[in-house]
């Protein structure tokens, strides 16, 4: 029984070799199966490969060929156009050739009929001179005689043209500065006050109104919309002098006639005058009215010290317009020293004589920075101290203030008081009548007896009204009097002040040393 176990052991174990044996062999046919099918299909793409290369390279050969033809067709297209062109080019080179003989016969003929021309005008121009020698040798004197006159004609009509030159300055000034509106408005946008100096500057630069050689300076100030104008204006020199150049026959000489000063001193005022309310008028035309209400001109002269040999910039001329007012005029039609008048400018006595005077506003430029090239400066100290004016200053500033408020025909008398005896007239059609006014520049009280000499002068004008200014108080008695007499007016500092704000926009200081108890620092500061 182990015998026959042992032996099937051997069998089984004889069948499972041989079945390994079956699977080896069964694997390595596959395998061999496998190797032959992927060489075949290795023979196959060898084949497909170059069956394709063959049909690149007949694609290949095709399209070379196919390139060939045309590149042969350009070439001979080309060839053709280049020939054609080359006819084109011959053929206008032969028109031009034409055209060329033809332009030379025709510039020939033109020649010679031009010299033609230019013989028989000869021959007449030679026949005419000496015609007009023949009579010029006839007619030399009178010729002399007549050329002398008409010089002297012609210089004095130029004189009589730099008269009206001037006296036509404000007619013609250049109503297209209205255009330059919208350049300050966009100016003023874009950089402020400094934006509408350099508009205002460039609108002096433009003008050609006379300036004198000094500089120009141009301040605004955006709180007020005002513009500050200080400008140089022109010198004596640019007056003529001479009225008229005679020709004395006799001596066969023209000699010139001097001017009349005094009508030499009247042109040159006529033209301070002309020339501010030219400035004025352009500078009120090219910049924005709701940027600009009014205007402060200071007019000064560039000249030389006699005294003192350096150089001096008197103010001879300075004003307040604003734009209301001065719109309101026919510039076209005014008398400009009597508008200078109306706009309450003060005005140098004596311009011809460089007599200064205060402006209405000073001008600080060491206190402001400057724009452009001109320097134009941007600030204003507007602080005016009343009782630091001159009597002729305090005189010009309160007939400006008393003509704003409605009273006419100013006419200062003498004075040895620091005030002001004056008489004016209300043209108001109820309440017209004799105003007698006195003005006190004084820093303390003003006593009693000047509120009893102004009844007295009412008395002996007939006035209907008396006017007391003073920069400083009245006393209790002073105020009684006034109000018993029932036809006088006290204006104290205070009121002073609050009437030169209002009818003037002035913003004036009072340094008072001593105040009254019911008074407070800040009215008259």
């Amino acid at each position: 029984m182990a015998a026959k176990k042992g032996l099937l052991a051997q069998l089984y174990a004889e069948r499972k070799r041989a079945q390994r044996r079956q699977e080896s062999e069964l694997r390595r046919f596959e395998k061999e199966v496998d190797r032959q099918r992927r060489k075949a299909e290795q023979a196959e793409a060898a084949r497909i490969r170059r069956d394709q290369a063959k049909e690149r390279e007949r694609l290949q050969r095709e399209e070379r060929l196919a390139r060939e033809k045309a590149q042969r067709a350009a070439r001979a297209e080309r060839e053709a156009l280049r020939r054609k062109e080359q006819r084109a080019r011959q053929a206008e080179k032969d028109r031009a050739r034409r055209e060329e003989v033809r332009e030379r016969e025709r510039l020939r003929r033109e020649q010679a009929a031009e010299r033609e021309r230019a013989r028989k005008a000869e021959q007449k121009a030679r026949a005419a001179e000496q015609r007009r020698e023949k009579e010029a040798r006839r007619a030399a004197a009178l010729a002399e005689v007549t050329a002398r006159d008409v010089e002297a004609d012609e210089k004095t009509a130029e004189l009589d043209r730099a008269v009206t030159a001037i006296d036509s300055l404000v007619r013609g000034r250049d109503v297209l500065f209205l255009q330059r509106r919208p350049h300050a408005a966009n100016a003023f946008q874009e950089s402020g006050s400094e934006g509408l100096v350099t508009a205002a500057v460039g609108v002096l630069a433009a003008s050609t109104c006379p300036a004198g050689p000094g500089e120009t300076d141009v301040q605004y100030d955006v709180d007020s919309s005002e513009l500050m104008v200080k400008f140089d204006l022109p010198r004596q020199d640019v007056v003529p002098t001479l009225m008229a150049y005679k020709h004395m026959r006799t001596k066969k000489e023209i000699r010139p006639v001097e001017r009349p000063r005094r009508e030499v001193v009247a042109l040159y005022e006529n033209l301070v005058a002309q020339v501010a309310l030219r400035i004025l008028a352009e500078l009120f035309l090219a910049l924005p009215p709701e940027l600009v209400h009014s205007i402060v001109f200071n007019g000064h002269v560039s000249a030389t010290d006699e005294a003192t040999g350096h150089p001096t910039q008197p103010v001879i001329l300075s004003l307040i317009a604003s734009r209301d007012k001065f719109e309101d005029l026919n510039l076209d039609e005014v008398q400009p020293r009597k508008c200078l008048h109306h706009l309450n400018a003060i005005v140098s006595p004596h311009p011809f004589d460089l007599e200064p005077v205060r402006p209405v506003w000073t001008f600080d430029p060491t206190r402001y920075k400057f724009v452009g090239d001109r320097d134009a400066v941007v600030g204003l100290d507007h602080r005016l101290d009343l009782l630091a004016l001159s009597p002729t200053e305090f005189e010009h500033l309160m007939r400006r203030l008393y003509e704003a408020t409605g009273l006419k025909s100013w006419a200062t008398q003498a004075s040895r008081d620091e005030g002001i005896d004056a008489i004016a007239v209300n043209e108001d059609p109820v309440l017209f009548g004799k105003c007698v006014i006195q003005a006190k520049r004084y820093s303390r009280i003003v006593n009693a007896e000047s509120v009893y000499a102004l009844a007295g002068v009412m008395e002996a004008h007939k006035a209907s009204t008396g006017i007391l200014a003073a920069t400083s108080y009245f006393g209790q008695g002073s105020r009684e009097f006034a109000t018993n007499h029932g036809r006088m007016i006290l204006h104290d500092g205070r009121a002073l002040k609050a009437l030169l704000k209002e009818y003037l926009d002035l913003d004036v200081l009072i340094s008072l040393e001593k105040l009254p108890r019911d008074w407070e620092p800040s009215v008259i500061e």
